[in-house]
């Protein structure tokens, strides 16, 4: 079993969803955890869209996703950040998307969503295998419902 973080680390922030005890990047904000909000966001759509960008330029879905993990585990390691790499590659599972129901749309609003739900449930499926895929399929399930009712509310607009 590999932890991620150590367990003297887990009791210091419990109840405290998103804090990050090792220091970022060099970023500097007023307002720490919403930095933490927002790069975690931006990971999980950047790496869902240059995921599926690979796969839609000739590689392959699991090949994109393995290119797009190894970099994100380098980032984290570089900036000493081991959940960065977590966000990075889940939003990879996110731009795995097959290539004729995804878009480039779709693949931003799911892997932020991803982020998102990644940052808000560290605490709550610790240690289960699994956890990132999960998140993945219900950011992209989410962000599908999501444009299909978008389009029917322009289809009953334009009708009416």
């Amino acid at each position: 079993m590999v932890e991620c973080d150590g367990l003297e680390n887990r009791r210091a922030r419990k109840g405290s969803v998103g804090s990050n005890p090792t220091p970022s990047a060099s970023f500097s904000h007023p307002n720490p955890q919403m930095q933490q909000v927002l790069l975690y966001i931006l990971a999980g759509a950047g790496s869902a869209v240059f995921t599926f960008l690979l796969q839609k330029y000739g590689g392959s879905a699991v090949v994109a996703s393995c290119l797009v993990g190894l970099i994100g585990a380098a980032l984290g390691y570089m900036l000493n950040m081991q959940h960065l790499t977590f966000v990075i590659f889940t939003g990879s599972f996110v731009g795995m998307t097959s290539l004729t129901a995804g878009s480039i749309p779709l693949m931003l609003v799911g892997g932020a969503l991803s982020g998102f739900i990644y940052l808000h449930t560290q605490q709550v499926y610790f240690d289960y295998g699994g956890r990132l895929g999960f998140i993945a399929f219900i950011s992209t399930m989410a962000t599908v419902y999501l444009f299909l009712l978008v389009v029917k509310s322009f289809d009953y607009v334009s009708k009416s």
